[in-house]
């Protein structure tokens, strides 16, 4: 039943991806946007933020490499926690439409997103692959899967950082507004 849990969200994730890619190349722009900081650490973290999924990749094709046992009770935390985080990530995606870049966008190409999960969150997408890597190190506790995740996690909080430069220098008080009425994660 995990394995079939942890798939679907694999699934679902990658068709929001899909879904997200078609939307915007119908526009007939590209989804990767400008790196917010030197390019291969951006790079990087990218990759970094998405290597928890791999693990629970590998436990659930038969190949699990966890230091140690979990109960399973945990396990089946780290599913819940997982399906939470899939739906958040879809969800952020799906509302985040036409503007969706992995990178900034061009100036003035897209509105500044506060509606929806955004009025919560200024974040939501990064948030979501944050709690999907915790469920990751919770389902499949490794001390790679764990530096991977804390990697991830440092170099995002310095895209956010650096986007956040950005939003301020394009959307100015509007931006400020927005900062100061909702968290940068929660």
């Amino acid at each position: 039943m995990l394995r079939f849990l942890f798939l679907l969200g694999f699934i679902s994730i990658g068709l929001s991806l899909l879904y997200s890619y078609i939307k915007v190349n119908g526009l007939r722009q590209s989804v990767i946007g400008k790196p917010t900081i030197n390019t291969a650490i951006w790079i990087a973290g990218k990759i970094l933020i998405f290597l928890p999924s791999v693990f629970i990749l590998l436990k659930i094709a038969g190949w699990d490499v966890s230091m140690v046992r979990s109960p399973w009770w945990l396990e089946i935390i780290a599913a819940i926690i997982f399906i939470e985080s899939v739906l958040l990530f879809c969800a952020a995606l799906f509302h985040l439409g036409e503007s969706t870049r992995v990178g900034l966008p061009e100036p003035g190409s897209t509105p500044l997103k506060t509606s929806g999960l955004y009025a919560f969150s200024r974040n939501p997408i990064y948030l979501s692959l944050m709690i999907l890597g915790f469920s990751a190190n919770l389902f499949v506790p490794h001390l790679l899967n764990l530096l991977f995740f804390m990697a991830g996690l440092l170099i995002h909080h310095y895209i956010i950082l650096a986007e956040e430069q950005f939003l301020k220098t394009n959307f100015g008080t509007a931006w400020e507004q927005y900062r100061k009425n909702t968290g940068r994660y929660f």
